[in-house]
């Protein structure tokens, strides 16, 4: 069986073995991946040459939130013997999961893997935000202490409104560790949840409408497929007055693709104009050409069943592919192509 792992590149830091997500480290898998009589390649290429041919005869593909392959049709098409793409980590936004369920490709991720790390630093990014900090920092650095300038977009976070928009496990991390900031916190998602989870957690549920209205700073946490509404849509945010800190954990600005390319000028705009305060990204890169993937409701049925049958242990779990049948014999779940 051949596996690819495709990872960032470790730099100066490739030596540390303590640190497995570098592509010269392959997530410590090398020596178990080996001697069970498998083949493992670690690069760095996330869409080229390189990462194509060796797709062409790969059977196990492994690509992480931070630097993803996005994996569409074509690339599918290219590799026939693909039975498993796994993401270390979480999120599969960044793979066409109806072209993958189509051809019988298991799609699975590391769930809660890194959900404390994510809901930290967007509380970072919060207090960052709404504190001035970069701006203020960066002043400093360039030989600068205008203090009245920085003093001016900077602000306590307490008492303020901040709006979750996606409450799950990240979300509601995050309203966890924002309670001992004395705010009141906003959510919003598709399914309300119970009233002593909400006592619990810090916040109460809120319409988009009334969040817009509200929050102070807002931070995004949806996956990125096409029903994914936009937080903010672009008539909010023109018609908004007061300064609103803006901040998401997904790969890309929902509402900004749809809107086109002149949106990140619409945006540099009113940040300069002052309508709308910095906003933060917490993932990883995108590729600029790359079209999103596909993840329309017809096409996601069989993604969704096999998903299921994982968690019921009805299907072969990971670790099953990676011990066995490079003799292309398949599960009963799974059969042989």
């Amino acid at each position: 069986m051949k596996i690819v792992t495709v990872l960032y590149p470790g730099g100066d830091a490739a030596d540390n073995p303590e640190l497995l997500g570098y592509a010269e480290n392959a997530l410590g898998l090398r020596d178990f991946v080996e001697e069970n009589g498998h083949e493992l390649v670690s690069i760095t290429d996330r869409e080229g040459d390189e990462l194509r041919g060796h797709l062409q005869d790969a059977e196990v593909l492994i690509t992480t939130p931070f630097w993803p392959v996005y994996v569409d049709e074509a690339m599918l098409d290219g590799a026939p013997e693909l039975k498993l793409i796994l993401t270390a980590g979480v999120g599969s936004d960044h793979v066409d999961l109806g072209a993958a369920a189509e051809r019988n490709i298991t799609v699975a991720e590391q769930t809660d893997s890194n959900t404390v790390s994510v809901a930290e630093h967007a509380v970072m990014q919060i207090l960052a935000l709404v504190r001035n900090y970069i701006p203020a920092y960066n002043g400093v650095v360039d030989g600068g202490w205008s203090i009245g300038e920085i003093a001016a977009r900077s602000h306590d976070l307490e008492h303020k409104t901040v709006g979750i928009y996606g409450a799950g496990r990240i979300g509601q991390l995050i309203s966890l560790r924002l309670k001992p900031f004395d705010v009141e916190t906003l959510y919003c998602k598709r399914t309300r949840l119970e009233t002593t989870e909400e006592s619990t957690l810090g916040f109460r549920y809120a319409r988009p409408e009334e969040m817009l209205e509200k929050c102070d700073d807002s931070h995004r946490l949806p996956p990125d497929t096409g029903d994914a509404r936009p937080l903010r849509p672009r008539e909010h945010l023109e018609d908004e007055a007061g300064l609103v800190h803006r901040q998401h954990s997904a790969r890309r600005d929902h509402g900004d693709r749809r809107r086109g390319r002149g949106a990140g000028e619409r945006s540099t705009r009113r940040l300069r104009r002052g309508r709308v305060g910095p906003a933060a990204r917490s993932r990883g890169p995108s590729v600029a050409h790359h079209a999103p993937p596909r993840h329309d409701a017809a096409r996601l049925r069989d993604h969704a069943r096999r998903a299921a049958a994982l968690r019921r242990g009805r299907q072969a779990l990971p670790q099953s592919v990676l011990r066995g049948r490079a003799d292309g014999e398949g599960s009963p779940d799974r059969p042989g192509r």
